[in-house]
């Protein structure tokens, strides 16, 4: 999503410096690599929107036993090379085609026409999602979840617009997803409720989750241990406090056999008051109120031998 942004700002330059450029689309080829996956895209100006598709699937380009990775990587290739000199397309269409209302695509502020807004690289394509009853649901993605430092994978979203108690998180994965480990925490209170998930071919499957909103002047909300780590006075004041909460969630998942694969500060969240202190639950061993995310590395313990 981060590429559509990009051509959006390329868009935006030469509609000063080639405006007759503008004019004929603006067509060109994007590059789209995310660690070892490639995915090569075509982007164009209809006037009223930026739009970016994928020409091919996307592939990944490291070895395989039976070299069909390499062999797809070097048809990609082959056949960038023969379109860029031949200027003809020679690419065949994938089977889903991502357009001005799916993944890739969304109305652009270069064309004046504030509309249905929504951020660049918000996707389209999540309409609807199957809760774990498999009812259909509807949803609309609303925005990335930090605006200022946008996380690609990472949307606030709403069942009813109109209706603030709908908003909810939905994370895009595009490998294998926890969805076993979140589950049993959920049902603990120590991970976010898990509503559904939506599966579409050519594009990350969404998991739709609770919103943890960050702490206001009124309301107890949520933060990072990292962020909450950041005040060595309130670290030191509360640590064994986090410590008590930290061992409830490893024994539940210990008694499970599963693992969460990437249990560090920024993937734990405290709950805090409005005045940044979090509330310690009596008992016989005092504990704050944790809830882990972030479950793309969890799964059951005998899976990784």
């Amino acid at each position: 999503m981060q590429v559509l942004r990009v051509y959006q700002l390329y868009v935006e330059n030469l509609r000063k410096e080639k405006p007759s450029l503008v004019e004929q689309g603006v067509p060109v080829v994007l590059l789209c690599v995310l660690g070892r996956m490639l995915l090569i895209c075509g982007g164009f100006y209809d006037k009223r929107s930026t739009i970016v598709e994928p020409l091919v699937e996307r592939c990944l380009m490291f070895d395989d036993c039976l070299h069909l990775r390499q062999e797809a990587l070097a048809r990609q290739l082959f056949a960038l090379k023969q379109s860029l000199v031949t200027g003809k397309p020679i690419f065949r269409r994938p089977s889903v085609i991502l357009s001005t209302q799916s993944y890739f695509s969304s109305r652009s502020s270069v064309d004046g026409d504030t509309a249905n807004h929504r951020p660049a690289g918000v996707p389209r394509v999540y309409t609807t999602y199957t809760t774990e009853d498999n009812t259909e649901r509807s949803l609309t993605l609303l925005r990335p979840l930090k605006r200022g430092n946008p996380q690609p994978l990472l949307f606030i979203a709403t069942e009813d617009p109109l209706d603030s108690s709908t908003i909810k998180l939905v994370k895009l994965v595009v490998r294998e997803y926890g969805v076993g480990v979140h589950r049993l925490l959920a049902e603990r209170q120590f991970a976010p409720m898990l509503y559904g998930r939506k599966s579409l071919e050519g594009a990350p499957t969404s998991y739709i989750m609770e919103f943890l909103s960050p702490p206001t002047y009124t309301t107890c909300r949520w933060v990072t241990l990292f962020e909450f780590f950041k005040s060595k006075d309130l670290a030191a004041r509360y640590s064994r406090a986090i410590r008590n909460a930290l061992d409830r969630i490893l024994t539940v998942m210990e008694e499970a056999n599963m693992v969460h694969g990437d249990l560090r500060p920024n993937s734990v969240m405290l709950e805090v008051g409005s005045d940044k202190i979090p509330a310690v639950c009596s008992g016989e061993e005092q504990a704050v109120n944790l809830t882990v995310v972030d479950f793309d590395w969890a799964e059951a313990r005998a899976s990784r031998l």
